[in-house]
């Protein structure tokens, strides 16, 4: 998978401590790498967000900050099959995923092993808002 996804922190609005067991982080940013529009991208974002709240998915913001660009999207705590079906749907190639402290790449398209990426500690990061 890309070495941009390894290099990206997670801004959210709690503390690092304060988040559920395992998640799951999505976003309909700039789907399979294209580069959307701010008002495409937020619309789909906003899509996402519906879809989230269709399915009753328990749901917090985040922030993907890599070098070179944010993503806005949505931690959710459900299946790992319901989170890489919702990158499927908004045509992601990879979602991440945090089980006990540690980050992983899931691939949503080619079904690659997932990568570890991180520990939470290290990748993680408080929106200065909060």
């Amino acid at each position: 998978m890309k070495e941009e996804y390894h290099q990206t922190e997670i801004i959210t609005p709690f503390p690092t401590t304060n988040h559920p067991k395992t998640f799951y982080i999505v976003t309909a940013f700039n789907p399979g790498g294209a580069q959307l529009s701010p008002d495409e991208n937020q619309d789909a974002n906003q899509q996402l967000l519906l879809q989230i709240q269709s399915l009753n998915l328990p749901s917090f913001p985040t922030i993907g900050q890599c070098p070179d660009q944010a993503e806005p999207g949505f931690a959710i705590e459900s299946t790992r099959q319901q989170a890489i079906q919702l990158g499927k749907q908004f045509g992601q190639d990879a979602i991440y995923g945090v089980s006990e402290n540690e980050v992983y790449l899931v691939d949503c398209q080619n079904n690659q092993p997932d990568e570890h990426v991180a520990s939470w500690a290290n990748l993680h990061r408080q929106s200065p808002n909060n």
